[in-house]
């Protein structure tokens, strides 16, 4: 990633957390939102293929089997930037929990297992815009722009094989490649609406890419267990979604 790009990262970070403070103490209108949070790794990437490869006419590829919705929970303060709080800045910690397993016979009476997790914690900015409102209760559609710091965590692989004929086990937990930090973007589309006094819902979708910044070829692939067959880090698509209750103080 070339140094300008980075800088803009940055710049628009430090410009984000300056209108945060200015808002906060201009208006003091901050809410609190807590809930479920999603990831699901989009587009053709090994971090989300097989780790045990079916298709042996193909490249051997060592993948990471996050192929599925991965859960997490967020935790957000949003601070209004003008009193009628179409114009947000949302910042949060999000912690996703990634797991995956496959198993496949080796014979008639033995198989192999394998099983691959990992965690991300993540710290989010964003700014949001509330462009329209319906024309029912106090319910409001909104897009934004969210920046992520993920920190990824040194992910876990266990391995097994069961030797059913002999009635014997080999089992192998192991930790290969080290922590790492990613920064990343996601542009979302939501709704928040209002349940009661002072309480709201907040669903968003968004799109987004993980490790914009800080791709480290030498690492290889983020989320696989192996080095094997591995000589660069590709880029890592992702689809959010949010579920949120949201409180004003």
């Amino acid at each position: 990633m070339n140094l300008l790009n980075k800088n803009h990262f940055f710049i628009f970070l430090t410009t984000l957390l300056l209108l945060s403070f200015e808002a906060n103490c201009q208006f003091n209108v901050i809410s609190l939102s807590t809930g479920l949070t999603t990831m699901k790794i989009i587009g053709d990437s090994p971090n989300s293929s097989l780790m045990i490869p079916h298709d042996l006419s193909k490249p051997t590829v060592i993948g990471g089997s996050f192929n599925g919705t991965n859960s997490g929970i967020a935790l957000r303060a949003n601070i209004a930037l003008n009193k009628t709080g179409d114009f947000i800045i949302p910042i949060g910690i999000e912690y996703i929990f990634l797991w995956a397993a496959e198993s496949t016979p080796l014979g008639k009476l033995t198989k192999q297992f394998a099983r691959n997790t990992n965690t991300i914690p993540t710290i989010t900015m964003g700014f949001d815009y509330k462009f329209f409102k319906f024309p029912f209760a106090d319910v409001k559609a909104y897009a934004g722009l969210e920046l992520r710091a993920s920190f990824i965590q040194s992910g876990e692989l266990n391995y097994k094989v069961v030797y059913g004929q002999i009635d014997s086990t080999d089992n192998r937990t192991v930790h290969i490649k080290p922590p790492a930090i990613r920064g990343g973007y996601a542009f979302k589309l939501g709704i928040d609406g209002q349940i009661i006094d002072r309480v709201r819902i907040n669903v968003n979708f968004g799109l987004g890419l993980l490790n914009y910044i800080g791709r480290d070829n030498k690492r290889g692939e983020l989320f696989t267990p192996s080095y094997l067959y591995e000589n660069y880090e590709s880029r890592v698509y992702m689809f959010n979604f949010d579920f949120l209750i949201q409180y004003q103080i």
